[in-house]
């Protein structure tokens, strides 16, 4: 089965009144579970795609993402990666002591101590660092006079591998597009579930609210 998944274009000027342009996955950014992987539905720039339709094709709407609440979300990521960021630094403070105790007592070698601080380190920072600059650098904080412009269509594959959905590209496809769903199927529960339910409908031939053939 094909999806085809909406980008939004959202239009908006930031500091200085310098007007940003941005697209994002106007269906499944409302979905999300937790607003730090939605900036992984945005993209600077979208080149819609040529497919040879095969089999069944579904359209996922956009209608319910305005352009205001696509900005929403994503300051509420911004918000979420400085509070992971904040609380990080705490439990590696709190882990340092604990190690160092443990090197004064005998317990574990300090170059032990050290990989296992610096490990702490690397995986409470990676994803809030990651989204944080992402997010300030498209400066969503200072949104105004925001507004919707167009939507392009990018389609997917999605398929069913040892009762695991899996999205592949269509053929001659950035596998870009299909890498980045594959990875919030991992990390994100809302999207998981989604997913799940528009494959589990679609194979029941019963439709899911505002999805249809093209």
């Amino acid at each position: 089965m094909i999806i085809l998944i909406p980008y939004k274009e959202i239009i908006y000027r930031a500091k200085n009144r310098e007007v940003k342009k941005l697209y994002v996955d106007a269906y499944f950014i409302s979905r999300l579970s937790d607003p730090l992987y939605a900036v992984l539905l945005v993209r600077k720039d979208v080149e819609e795609f040529c497919y040879e339709p095969s089999g069944e094709i579904l359209r996922l709407p956009d209608g319910k993402a305005e352009a205001w609440k696509v900005l929403e979300v994503l300051k509420e990521g911004l918000r979420k990666s400085e509070e992971l960021i904040s609380d990080g630094l705490r439990s590696i403070r709190a882990s340092h002591s604990l190690l160092r105790s443990a090197v004064a007592l005998g317990v574990i070698p300090w170059a032990l101590a050290k990989r296992k601080i610096e490990d702490i380190r690397r995986n409470v920072f990676l994803e809030g660092r990651i989204a944080r600059d992402v997010l300030k650098r498209l400066e969503v904080n200072e949104a105004k006079e925001v507004k919707e412009g167009m939507t392009k269509w990018i389609p997917l594959r999605i398929l069913v591998d040892k009762s695991n959905i899996k999205f592949l590209p269509v053929k001659g496809q950035d596998e870009v597009y299909a890498k980045i769903y594959n990875v919030l199927l991992r990390l994100d529960e809302g999207f998981r579930r989604e997913a799940q339910r528009i494959f589990n409908l679609s194979i029941g031939d019963r439709r899911p609210n505002g999805l249809h053939p093209t």
